[in-house]
């Protein structure tokens, strides 16, 4: 500008000296000039005018003409200017002398007047038209251009039309349609200020960009600073301004972002100023509306007073309608990780001033404001958080100052409405509010110690809240937070108190989503007294309290427990690893291999809770892991705990009490420490229904719980020292009164008593040690049963590992392996326990031994007695000694020793007398028969000593006669007559004397010259193998019920012979037994054989058709007998014609293969013919019926067997059998 000046005064010299030389004349001027002088000179204007300007110019141009006068010489005083307006006078106008001395002054005022007006009017604005543009080009390097400039210098208004300024590619820059100013000089002199009656801008136009490199479109026009000179001293005086009006007009402004691959625009249209009676005087006050819209929308509306000296502002400022879409591509487009939808309100009342050095800054009725809301995360485009309605309205007084603040917030408050959280990862709207209400008042002060923000009754509402994460559904109708807090910031320290602070829950229900089940029902949970300290690093609940709370858990079908699905997403897990890893930042810098200084070690948080009180909480559990879900239930639950302190060694008393099932409870007092962990405590179990846990005994027993109730009283104390196992020891009683078992297999009682009672019980399981005074068990009852195969009923009560070996003796040597190894573990590992005595009062049981020839009951009453010495000492030994009753008639004696550790047993069981008729019901059950007649004496020895078992099982039943046989299906189908007759004597006693040594596997036992292995078989076997008694008569270990024949012959070998000769000397000796005979062939093995009789039979056949043909008379096949030539013929003519492809005759007639030269014709063709003969059954009958036949004359003929006690029974074809051996089975049936 200072260009500017200077040009235009060297201008303006150069013309007013070229214009007193004459070089343009007054009738060169623009015709606009002479038209507006004339235009302007009426009669009346005239005088006032001549008056004035006559006395403006006597009084300019006295002083001149004096000097002039004085100083110049005659010729120069005749040859001045006013000399040739005296001539002009004189010859043209001929005025008076006393008129004719104002023509003077009057003609140069013109002449001044007149120059001054084509400057202003003319010479200076077209001077500036010309010469802006180049000098804006030559300053910014930018091409420019003016329409127009307008200058009245007698109303000092100027105006400037259709400035354009291009950017360097020739695009429009900065513009405006107009720009007038207009300075009203008879105010400014009567103010003695600058009075400026209008300034307007009209459609100013301005475009910013940011290139593709980042530039933006202006930064090349900014030039490095001079050196600014030292600014001179300020008085503090404002220049004395006053506007009248400042506006700008439809003003627009263009934005346009390249630097991104997609561009982003805006426009900021129309933009309109009104600024009305802007003065620096004092107290001067100034009107102000400021409006502008968004082309994407919004609007901004600023309505108010605002003054210069003091600087103050009052009013309101108006934002509607923005969409934070656009705002956000405009600020941060590609670089923001997150999208924005919605629009945006921004309302306040405002009033900001200066008071002396202070900034007094009043807020009233501002309100904040997001209408459909929207965040999400760009990358996977999911909403994390929506809501239609998000407010925030502050009332609020500040007064800052150079070093101090002080701000008192009247009002604070939070609105929101359908608040919605999602979660990061899935997207999925998890969290809906649809009431969120937040309210305080904040009091902020900064001095230059830091600064310090309280506020008091904070509070927060929350209505309806909802959470609707993954499986999860949770409503929370009402939830409340309200505190007082202070918060301090010196220096770098952040000091945060919290006072008084009260949360409230109410009526929280979580269920899973699609399910009516509510899972967690809070009606109330509150925390009372809350107070943080974030110097002293301290969190105070006065009190927890919680009521009537339920909870519904389950067990599902893959054993997990529901809250598990329910809260836990795998998937989300890993995911929120891969985030948590990639959003981990190291802010070191330099690291090296070195190792660093280790962190101090931080101050750990005091938290204390002075009460926790839960009333009447309860828990319902299904466990649907088992086929038959168990429903339990823990109602009331109660407890106290008080003084809670997360310090080591801090004693917290507590009580819970637990209701369980309705009829048990389970009560526990006492104290505990949480650090390191210790506890001392009174447990109380009464009555806990054993019923409940039926379905678990489902899995490992086939028995039913039918009644008991668990019961403990004693003291539990827990240790866990640092750095050491956990030391839990308890003393006390434990009982289980009134169980009541039955078995599912045969529904009757299996295991009951009155009460099992274990006293004194001193259990440590850090040491491993267990002992107890005595085990009490009254009124006992169990039902106990040995099979067929020597095992126990307990094995099928419970219920196998599906892994477990079947096999007894193989499971014998790696329980005896561990067993040594066991030996080698340290003493301290092994459990050690004691029970000094079993005592038994008033039991019974029902006992039944099936491996017996004949199965065995007996009801056992008045059972009285124990055992004494149970201890884990390797040495002990157990005293067994019990006596009662069965059947109130026979005594029963149980007696003996047990050595556990070193394998020893010494045990005997007597039976004396028992009446066979009284367990008739068995022999029914088991056979179908009722035993008519018979007495039973049974003594069972067993003794077992270094891993030998050694025993002796005496059997007498005398004078035993079956009943009548009862109609029973479920009855075994065994010929009871045949095992009878086999084992009775001559004086009708049955005798089994079984002695056991070695495995149980290998026992021998004889009865009247009969020896059976006595521990594997039993009397099933004695009768379903009746020849195997047979085999030991006639001494004799081989299978005597089949007979084996060669394949293809009926014919009896040495070897058969004589087994059928046992057989026959068994069948003497035992007159009431006769014999059956099964004869059997098998294609298989005899069709080989037969077929190739079958081939000889056809081409006998095919012989006896030619001799028919030949003879002309039938001739019958059985009557041909053929040569081997003839054999050889017929077999070759049928091979070539069954297979042309394969054998053929030369032309000499002899037949050969016709791919082979080495094989042997007629053994291939014998055998392809061979193969295929179907099998003929007809053929296979009749030589089984021939081997039945044989079988039979052998036995009559040389065994001496009468004809009247053999029977062949129908013959068969394969049938069942053992192995692959050719046999014809025989069978025993009594007379």
């Amino acid at each position: 500008m200072k260009k500017l000046a200077t040009w235009i005064s060297k201008t303006s010299q150069q013309f007013r000296s070229k214009f007193n030389l004459g070089e343009q004349s007054q009738d060169s001027l623009p015709n606009q000039v002479s038209g507006q002088t004339a235009s302007g000179s009426t009669n009346q204007r005239w005088d006032v005018v001549k008056e004035t300007l006559g006395k403006l110019t006597r009084t300019i141009l006295r002083p001149i003409e004096r000097f002039k006068t004085k100083n110049s010489t005659p010729q120069q005083i005749e040859d001045r200017p006013v000399g040739i307006i005296e001539r002009f006078n004189q010859k043209f106008l001929k005025l008076p002398q006393p008129f004719a001395r104002f023509l003077k002054p009057i003609i140069i005022t013109i002449s001044l007047v007149a120059a001054y007006a084509v400057l202003g009017f003319y010479i200076v604005p077209a001077i500036l038209k010309s010469k802006i543009p180049s000098i804006i080009q030559e300053e910014t390097g930018r091409k420019a251009s003016i329409a127009k400039i307008e200058f009245n210098p007698f109303t000092l208004f100027a105006s400037i039309q259709g400035l354009k300024i291009q950017e360097k590619n020739g695009k429009p820059f900065v513009g405006f349609d107009a720009f007038n100013a207009k300075i009203n000089t008879f105010q400014s002199i009567k103010q003695l200020a600058l009075v400026i009656d209008e300034i307007a801008l009209n459609k100013p136009t301005v475009h910013l960009a940011k290139q593709k490199d980042g530039k933006f479109n202006f930064e090349d026009m900014v030039k490095a600073k001079k050196k600014e000179e030292p600014k001179k001293p300020d008085d503090g005086k404002l220049f004395p301004l006053n506007i009248v009006k400042l506006s700008i007009k439809e003003g627009q402004l263009l934005w346009n972002d390249q630097h991104f691959a997609k561009p982003v625009s805006e426009e900021l249209s129309p933009i309109n100023l009104n600024v009305s009676n802007l003065s620096t005087e004092a107290k001067a006050k100034a009107k102000l509306e400021f409006n502008l819209a968004l082309k994407s929308g919004g609007k901004l509306d600023w309505k108010g007073d605002f003054g210069i000296n003091p600087v103050f502002s009052e009013g309101g400022i108006k934002f509607d309608k923005v969409q934070l879409e656009k705002v956000l591509a405009l600020a941060l487009s590609e670089t923001a990780a997150f999208d924005l939808k919605g629009n945006e309100q921004f309302n306040v009342d405002y009033k900001v001033g200066f008071d002396k050095k202070n900034l007094n800054v009043t807020i009233k009725k501002s309100r904040f404001e997001l209408q459909d809301f929207q965040f999400a995360d760009k990358s996977t485009n999911k909403t994390l958080l929506k809501t239609p309605t998000f407010a925030v309205e502050i009332d609020c007084v500040a007064t800052l100052a150079e070093n101090n603040m002080d701000v008192a917030i009247n009002k604070v408050k939070f609105e929101s409405r359908d608040l919605q959280f999602s979660n990061q990862i899935h997207g999925q709207l998890g969290v809906v509010v649809p009431t969120f209400a937040h309210e305080t008042d904040i009091k902020v002060t900064k001095t230059k110690e830091g600064l310090k923000i309280v506020a008091n009754k904070a509070k927060l509402n929350i209505k309806n809240f909802g959470l609707n994460q993954g499986k999860i559904e949770a409503k929370i109708p009402d939830i409340a937070l309200e505190t007082s807090y202070q918060l301090g910031i010196i220096g770098n320290a952040l000091d945060l108190t919290v006072t008084q602070g009260k949360f409230d829950l109410h009526d929280l229900q979580v269920s899973e989503k699609g399910e009516p089940k509510t899972l967690i029902k809070i009606p109330a949970f509150g925390l009372n007294g809350i107070a943080v300290n974030l110097k002293n690093q301290e969190i105070v609940v006065d009190s927890v309290t919680g009521k009537d709370a339920e909870f519904q858990a389950w067990l599902n079908k893959d054993g997990v427990i529901n809250y598990q699905t329910l809260f836990a997403d795998s998937k989300a897990e890993e995911e929120n690893k891969d985030i948590a890893t990639a959003k981990t930042v190291d802010f070191t810098e330099g690291t090296s291999g070195t190792a660093t200084t280790p962190a101090k070690p931080k101050k750990d948080w005091l938290i204390k809770v002075n009460n926790v009180a839960l009333d009447n909480f309860g828990l319902n559990f299904e466990d649907k892991s088992l086929k038959k879900p168990v429903i339990m239930t823990a109602k009331p639950i109660n407890l106290k705990l008080s003084n809670y302190v997360n310090k080591p060694d801090t004693k917290l008393p507590f009580q819970l009490d637990i209701g369980v099932n309705k009829t048990g409870s389970i009560k526990l007092k006492g104290d505990t420490v949480i650090s390191p962990l210790a506890a001392k405590i009174d447990v109380v179990v009464k009555n806990i229904d054993l019923e409940t846990f039926q379905p678990y005994v489902d899995k490992f027993a086939r028995l039913d719980i039918l009644d008991g109730k668990f019961n403990v009283d004693g003291h539990l104390v827990v240790l866990q020292p640092p750095e050491k196992p956990m030391d839990v020891k308890f003393k006390g009683n434990t009982s289980i009164a009134d169980l009541l078992t039955r078995d599912q297999i045969l529904n009757k009682d299996f295991i009951k008593w009155d009460n099992l009672t274990l006293k004194d019980l001193d259990v440590d399981l850090l040491a491993n040690r267990y002992s107890a005074a005595v085990l009490l068990i009254e009124k006992p009852y169990a039902k106990v049963t040995i099979r067929k195969d020597k095992t126990i009923n307990f094995s099928d009560i419970m219920i196998a590992d599906k892994g477990a070996t079947d096999k007894p003796a193989k499971s014998a040597k790696p329980t005896k392996s561990v067993r040594v190894a066991h030996h080698k573990t340290k003493q301290s590992d092994k459990p050690i326990f004691k029970l000094d005595k079993v005592k038994i009062v008033d039991g019974s049981s029902d006992f039944a031994d099936l491996s017996l020839i004949m199965p065995f009951a007996a009801q056992i009453k008045s059972l009285d007695g124990g055992a004494n010495g149970i201890s884990s000492e390797q040495k002990s030994t157990i005293k067994v000694d019990l006596k009662g009753n069965a059947y109130d008639l026979a005594p029963v004696d149980i007696k003996g020793e047990i050595s556990p550790y070193l394998g020893n047993y010494n045990v005997e069981l007597k039976f004396d007398g028992m009446p066979m008729p009284l367990i008739t019901p068995y022999m029914v059950q088991f056979a179908g028969y009722k035993i008519e007649k018979g007495k039973l004496t049974l003594g069972l020895k067993y003794q077992v000593e270094k891993g030998q078992l050694s025993a002796s099982n005496s059997i007498l039943i005398d004078q035993l006669e079956l009943g009548g046989q009862v109609d029973n299906p479920n009855a075994v189908s065994l010929p009871l007559e045949l095992a009878i007759a086999l084992l009775k004597d001559s004086d009708g006693k049955i005798k089994l004397d079984v002695p056991l040594t070695g495995s149980l596997e290998d026992p021998k036992f004889s009865v009247g010259g009969i020896i059976v292995d006595a521990l594997v078989n039993v009397l099933t076997k004695i009768v379903t193998s009746p020849f195997t008694a047979i085999a030991s008569l006639v001494g004799s270990d081989e299978d005597l019920s089949n007979i084996g024949f060669a394949p293809g012959k009926e014919v009896l070998d040495a070897k058969e012979m004589s087994k059928l000769d046992g057989v026959a000397k068994a069948l003497k000796e035992k007159p009431v037994l006769n014999l059956e005979i099964k004869g059997a062939a098998f294609e298989e093995q005899d069709w080989p054989i037969l077929r190739e009789e079958a081939l000889f039979d056809q081409l006998k056949k095919t012989k006896a058709e030619q001799l028919s043909e030949e003879a002309g008379k039938k001739v019958r096949a059985e009557y041909v007998e053929l040569s081997e030539d003839d054999y050889n013929d017929l077999l070759a003519d049928a091979f070539i014609k069954q297979f042309p492809t394969i054998g053929k005759k030369s032309l000499l007639g002899t037949p050969k293969l016709i791919n082979s030269d080495t094989e042997d014709f007629y053994k291939v063709a014998k055998q392809k013919m061979s193969e295929i003969i179907q099998p003929d059954p007809k053929r296979l009958k009749d030589l089984a019926s021939e081997r039945s036949q044989a079988i039979a004359k052998y036995i009559v003929q040389k065994g001496g067997v009468p004809n009247e006690r053999v029977f062949i029974l129908d013959s068969a074809l394969d049938p069942k059998r053992d192995g692959k051996n050719i046999v014809s089975s025989l069978s025993l049936k009594t007379n």
